[in-house]
């Protein structure tokens, strides 16, 4: 097993499968239920970094099974769960939400409440994908329930920021904005910094959608300086973008493309996308009237509806309405 942990540590995926896999026959031979789920669960989490989800799912379920044996409800719980995840990662939201029920009953049956609320949480944010939005508000509403009689302020903080921003997509801004409100209070208090940057920023984006920019500006600027202080780029560039649109609408524009500059080079370092951050700046193009600018970045990040605005402004309506 540490052989195996060995090898899967250093990316060498095939001999970390082969070492997982000599570790559970001694562990099977030996009539140790409990090991070989655990050794099954750790070749599921292998297949799922080399992202062979069908693999992963299938061993996933393998290991729950043999957890059910071994009387590990802990294990199965987040065996069926991670099954879930997998079936998430590969596109099925039905099967996910499926697997999470099943995750969810285990859980309760053991009388296991942080798990119940961390399912329960997560079981929001995928009815919320699939627009069940009364399911939404009650399972958030059991997830708190539960974190708050566990004294998980860190939890309840997380949730707090789920249930403004499922307020602010149906348009309660007001409750929208008391729910950040209390997020902000309870994750500054419980120490829970990367709730509070996310919050930050969630809360920047509630104030832009109000047309509050300056609030918007602070707020977002607040998570940027937080997102840098707990090294999370994913918020830098979230947040130099967001911060980009903001001075986009204030005409800014100089300021605007500098921040979209920013948050393309972060999102490439990343290894991510940059196709927001450059999108955006081919709408300056637009609105300063470089349509040539505009058009080149528009057809290399092949953005349909700005291709069809550039074609309307160019006075090409047939292109326009094609797009």
């Amino acid at each position: 097993k540490k052989l195996a942990v060995f090898f899967e540590e250093g990316k060498e995926y095939p001999r970390a499968l082969e070492a997982y896999g000599r570790a559970m026959e001694i562990a099977k031979a030996s009539g140790e239920k409990k090991t070989e789920a655990q050794l099954k669960n750790a070749v599921a989490n292998v297949y799922k970094q080399q992202k062979d989800y069908p693999q992963a799912i299938a061993a996933f379920l393998a290991a729950a099974e043999l957890a059910k044996i071994s009387e590990d409800k802990a294990l199965q719980c987040d065996s069926v769960w991670d099954a879930g995840y997998m079936h998430d990662l590969s596109g099925n939201l039905t099967k996910t939400i499926a697997f999470l029920k099943q995750a969810l009953q285990i859980a309760r049956q053991s009388n296991d409440s942080y798990r119940q609320a961390r399912i329960l949480g997560q079981l929001a944010d995928y009815y919320k994908r699939s627009k069940e939005f009364p399911k939404v508000f009650d399972s958030n509403k059991e997830a708190l329930k539960l974190s708050r009689s566990l004294g998980d302020k860190k939890m309840e903080a997380s949730l707090l920021k789920s249930i403004a921003g499922y307020h602010q997509d149906l348009g309660e801004y007001s409750k929208s904005m008391d729910a950040f409100r209390d997020c902000l209070k309870l994750s500054r208090s419980a120490g829970a910094e990367g709730t509070e940057v996310a919050a930050l920023g969630d809360m920047g984006s509630l104030y832009y959608r109000l047309g509050d920019y300056a609030k918007a500006l602070e707020r977002y600027t607040q998570s940027l300086n937080g997102g840098r202080r707990i090294k999370d780029s994913y918020v830098e560039a979230n947040m130099l973008n967001n911060i980009g649109l903001v001075h986009e609408h204030l005409e800014d524009y100089a300021t605007a493309l500098d921040h979209f500059r920013q948050a393309a080079e972060r999102y490439r370092k990343l290894e991510a996308s940059d196709d927001i951050p450059q999108g955006n700046t081919g709408d300056i193009h637009m609105f300063q009237g470089r349509y040539d600018e505009a058009f080149k970045i528009y057809s290399k990040y092949k953005t349909s509806l700005r291709l069809g605005n550039y074609y309307l402004k160019t006075g090409n309506p047939e292109k326009a309405l094609a797009h």
